[in-house]
């Protein structure tokens, strides 16, 4: 049997565990070979059904259905968004290309394997990049948070082993610089110098990057059944860890006659979710923190975390955030900010700090640049916030 990464463990950033297993020598860069490989039409034919949605592929089914078994599912219950990009390239060193397919949130390797497909790679969140050069063949991955960045580098096998390195800074004085009094560490021991290098040696130039195409997978009649079927989707994905405890809600965040979906997922590393439908295009936004907020029929919304606090050390509060404007149906960031605090055994106040872009603050400049983009004394929260069996009954009543 090939083995492959597990649903559950490529989902929640866990690369950055594993072990150091792959050391990087010789980064130099040479295009990737586009061209069509002589043994490879059987597997293009191949892809080009399953993007079309005409074959399915063997899939980790969530517990929520099925515990422990696979099933069939076609390309259209894989992803959140019904738009997606795809390329071609061998990234497994088999001499034949794999289908690389990704949306906003997921990115699928998808290979041909006795005549059947198979998921040779999946991977959540992170901003994956394939990459060929004249020594190196895998999937660059980076994450970029609040006061850090992680960046890293995996190789699969042809039977879906793993390999990866990875790096990670931590913005330890919080002045947004990487310098040497911050925290650096990794699959082996690493300082600002090694950690700025790796940076560079996996910074691809423009001209060496694939070329990706465009594909809309899923097609709908109206915004009811497009969240219906997100919500199932989210079910085969395994985003939602606790469906009982699943929330849903159907807010009006712009100005059209169209509502978002809000949704509480119950789980830690994904908590909320908001759902757009516009001219067709399904979008949405993960919020990995509670307490989101929004402006009604303005189009812009935040997380406040309020007393919802991330044990970061053992003894600091942080809560983060995060502006969002909802224009056409897309989600952009508009701002960004944070503050925590630390305390001692006796709950005394040692330390609290403001930050807005990544810069040092003062609580009033904080409350300033928040009040510039939104107006939080006017914000709501979603509600009424329905059990999945009573959204989808009104889901289904608003169709007809």
């Amino acid at each position: 049997m090939p083995v492959k990464p597990k649903r559950h463990l490529s989902r929640y950033l866990i690369l950055l565990l594993l072990p150091a297993v792959l050391f990087l020598t010789g980064f130099g860069y040479a295009k990737p070979d586009g061209s069509p490989q002589a043994d490879s039409s059987y597997e293009r034919r191949m892809y080009e059904r399953f993007l079309n949605n005409e074959i399915t592929i063997m899939c980790e089914t969530h517990p929520y259905y099925k515990p422990n078994e696979e099933e069939p599912y076609y390309i259209g219950e894989l992803f959140w968004d019904n738009d997606i990009e795809y390329c071609y390239l061998d990234i497994d060193g088999d001499g034949r290309e794999e289908l690389h397919i990704r949306d906003s949130g997921a990115y699928y390797v998808i290979k041909v394997r006795n005549q059947t497909l198979e998921i040779l790679f999946e991977g959540w969140w992170w901003m994956y990049e394939p990459l060929k050069t004249d020594t190196l063949c895998g999937l660059l991955f980076r994450e970029i948070s609040y006061t850090s960045e992680h960046i890293g580098f995996i190789t699969l096998d042809a039977e879906g082993n793993l390999d990866s390195i990875a790096y990670s800074w931590y913005d330890e004085n919080k002045n947004g610089i990487i310098d040497e009094t911050d925290k650096f560490n990794g699959c082996s021991v690493i300082d600002r110098t090694g950690f700025l290098r790796f940076k560079e040696e996996h910074a691809i130039p423009e001209e060496y990057q694939l070329p990706w195409q465009s594909r809309r997978i899923k097609n709908f009649a109206n915004w009811q059944d497009a969240y219906a079927d997100f919500i199932h989707t989210l079910h085969v994905t395994g985003h939602l860890p606790y469906p009982k405890d699943s929330r849903y809600s159907l807010i009006y965040l712009d100005a059209d006659a169209v509502p978002e979906l809000y949704i509480e997922t119950g789980g830690v590393s994904i908590h909320e979710i908001v759902v757009s439908f516009y001219n067709g295009k399904v979008r949405s936004i993960n919020r990995y923190r509670a307490g989101m907020k929004y402006l009604e029929r303005q189009g812009l919304l935040y997380n406040d975390t309020g007393d919802i606090s991330y044990d970061h050390d053992g003894d600091r509060g942080y809560f983060p955030c995060n502006v969002y404007r909802l224009s056409k149906g897309t989600f952009t960031e508009i701002g960004m900010g944070w503050y925590e605090y630390r305390k001692d055994a006796e709950d005394n106040l040692l330390y609290e700090g403001y930050y807005w872009e990544g810069s040092p603050v003062t609580k009033s400049v904080y409350e300033t640049r928040l009040r510039e983009l939104i107006d939080p004394s006017r914000c709501v929260e979603p509600a009424p916030r329905y059990k999945e069996k009573k959204i989808l009954k009104i889901l289904t009543q608003d169709a007809r």
